[in-house]
């Protein structure tokens, strides 16, 4: 399976939209183009931001293994429950705001922006392992890039632009500015 026709196309692609509109109870086609969108840039912000930190790197060197040679044929075969737990991992403390950003700009409820995201998360990761795996040009790189540098490489070929972290910073800045007001 082509990931990254899927990932460049999990937003923009009807069928895709069809059935992730389906699996959020029927939300409109539109929100979930906007959330997928929201959500794809949301996961590869973070993981480019947590393979910069030793201990992240190794943990998402190891995660990314336990990836490698996934295959989903539809969204039915991708694991809700695991995506969830890959969140936690991924954002951390920061997974309710992330959530909330992609509903407020999507115009998804809180709950359908969660369900996407966790089912963004596995798509992502397989993504990244399978092109980690078949990629020679980052395998062992010595020049600090490694993960990083795939995951700047694979979110550009996925059609995440980036930006998203960014203003979940802004606004936990302003809301965290706001309390000492």
């Amino acid at each position: 399976m082509d990931f990254s026709k899927i990932l460049n196309n999990l937003s923009d692609n009807p069928q895709v939209r069809e059935q992730l509109s389906g699996f959020l109870g029927g939300a409109d086609q539109d929100k979930v183009e906007k959330g997928t969108q929201l959500s794809k840039e949301a996961l590869f912000e973070q993981l480019k931001a947590n393979s910069r930190d030793p201990e992240g790197a190794k943990s998402l060197d190891r995660a990314l293994t336990d990836h490698e040679d996934r295959d989903f044929q539809s969204v039915d075969d991708i694991d809700e429950n695991d995506g969830h737990k890959m969140l936690k991992h991924i954002f951390g403390d920061k997974e309710d705001q992330v959530t909330r950003k992609v509903s407020q700009d999507s115009g998804l409820d809180l709950s359908q922006a969660k369900q996407l995201l966790a089912k963004a998360a596995p798509m992502v990761m397989a993504f990244l392992a399978n092109q980690r795996k078949t990629d020679s040009s980052n395998a062992g790189a010595d020049d600090g890039s490694g993960l990083s540098g795939l995951i700047e490489k694979v979110a550009g070929q996925a059609g995440a632009s980036g930006g998203f972290m960014e203003q979940i910073g802004d606004q936990l800045g302003g809301i965290l500015g706001g309390l000492g007001k």
